[in-house]
């Protein structure tokens, strides 16, 4: 079974914002605090919990989706996380945090929910100090095993490994600002340890039993890796400056980082932070790095590029018409698509991941945005306007790059998310329930893989709210 989902919108991406607000801190004087240290403006966070609204069993398989508020202080708009079963669409259970702006981040990990929420749709910057929640919840009914409160202004996505939930945040009250790294047990929700800087940090995440943390301060970037056990530093790295935290990729023990300043490839050692190797690319890097079977796959400004992750020696390069920004790999099958310098999509195309043949391509110039959701069996699926341009089509590809289906949506925007479980797309969408009124719903409808027919479609509960990456069940 296949289980992945992907989409690309600035109207639907939140968790990302607390990473921008991150890095344009001003520069504060002192870099690692020491493990424990409280920060001084921040009183005891009220105990947070997930207020059960409706209670039943998921049963087999189904769609969790977590929506956020934009705007918690009116009356109109609301979020929750919603639990629908697969074979009818019914809501299955749901709950909405204490905190009062809803979700930010929900994953699935060991077969259950951890979720945090609480950083404010930020109209002003820096976002002022409130409560934070995190929480694990089965899935199977929704109950809460546990929560954890905390006061920060923003938040990280979350990041796991060793039995282990990391998270960063920021604070910045009139008497300063500061940020932190919290360590939970997954288990229990017990506070394995913290650990205070004074720099804005980035997306924390997971290589050789460290957790790796970007700190930035006066534009220039420093990568800090813990221990996973005790929070003591283990090694650090100084990357240069950039306008945004950095973003590296992780694979077999090492962490690899593009500079597009420097038009370089690093792969630094996890557990030392030892620089392995450091490979030119031709142009700039242009996007995230992604793993191939037995590849790195670096969109560049001349092409995609494949690498050898031991050496960073290069296997083979894909030049394409314009710079690729998006690639995703599904089997034996790149899929990349190339941006205009106006900053639109231009033309998607499928690569062999073994040599870099161009298998196809498919003109999708007159996109207003693109979701690329390769499925099962190297099955593409794209989010795309309906041919009359106003609202929003699901479209399965041939192995071709052909239309093999087309699914014509009513959603206005098109900014849908898909997710591909076996045989049936879960396709997440909002629109006005009246056509012209400003307040949002979101619906979920349930297709089926093998034409696009519709099998039921559900409105959820909440007005104006954006929804946060969903999760299978």
């Amino acid at each position: 079974m296949a289980r992945a989902w992907i989409w690309q919108s600035g109207r639907w991406r939140r968790h990302g914002k607390a990473l921008a607000l991150l890095a344009l801190l001003a520069p504060l004087s002192c870099a690692l605090a020491a493990c424990g240290v409280s920060l001084p403006f921040v009183s005891a966070a009220p105990q947070q919990d997930c207020v059960a609204q409706q209670r039943g069993a998921l049963g087999a398989g189904g769609v969790i989706v977590p929506l956020a508020a934009r705007d918690p202080t009116s009356s109109f708009h609301t979020s929750a996380l919603y639990a629908l079963r697969a074979s009818d669409g019914a809501l299955a259970w749901s709950c909405a945090s204490t905190t009062y702006a809803g979700w930010d981040d929900v994953q699935m990990v060991n077969g259950v929910i951890y979720a945090i929420a609480g950083t404010e749709p930020t109209h002003g910057f820096p976002p002022a100090t409130h409560a934070h929640g995190l929480y694990a919840i089965r899935p199977q009914d929704g109950k809460q095993l546990w929560s954890y409160s905390f006061l920060a202004g923003s938040t990280s996505t979350l990041a796991f490994d060793g039995g282990l939930l990391f998270v960063s945040s920021v604070t910045t009250d009139p008497s300063g600002s500061q940020s932190a790294l919290y360590a939970i047990h997954t288990a229990s929700g017990a506070l394995a340890w913290k650990v205070s800087f004074s720099a804005a940090l980035g997306q924390p995440f997971t290589v050789a039993h460290r957790v790796i943390v970007p700190e930035t301060s006066g534009g220039d970037q420093t990568l800090r890796a813990l221990r996973e056990d005790s929070g003591a530093a283990a090694w650090s790295k100084r990357i240069g400056s950039s306008a945004q935290p950095a973003s590296p990729f992780t694979l077999g023990g090492a962490l690899y980082l593009t500079d597009p300043n420097a038009a370089t490839l690093t792969a630094i050692d996890g557990a030392s932070g030892a620089t392995r190797w450091t490979q030119s690319i031709p142009g700039t890097a242009t996007g995230q790095i992604v793993a191939a079977p037995g590849a790195l796959i670096a969109p560049t400004g001349l092409g995609v590029l494949a690498l050898d992750p031991a050496t960073g020696a290069a296997r083979w390069s894909a030049a394409l018409g314009d710079e690729p920004q998006l690639v995703r790999v599904a089997g034996q099958t790149i899929y990349a698509v190339s941006w205009t310098s106006n900053n639109t999509p231009d033309r998607l195309y499928a690569l062999s991941a073994t040599n870099g043949r161009q298998l196809w391509s498919r003109d999708v110039s007159k996109l207003v945005s693109l979701g690329l959701l390769p499925g099962a069996g190297n099955q593409a699926y794209l989010t795309e306007p309906t041919r009359s341009r106003l609202l929003e089509s699901v479209v399965a590809l041939d192995q071709r790059g052909g239309d093999r289906w087309r699914f014509d949506g009513v959603s206005p925007y098109n900014s849908g998310i898909i997710l591909a479980s076996g045989d049936a797309l879960y396709y997440i969408w909002q629109a006005s329930p009246t056509g012209d009124n400003p307040t949002d719903t979101t619906y979920v409808t349930r297709l089926r893989a093998t034409d696009g027919a519709a099998l039921w479609q559900t409105p959820l509960p909440a007005l104006n709210a954006d929804p946060v990456a969903p999760l299978l069940a």
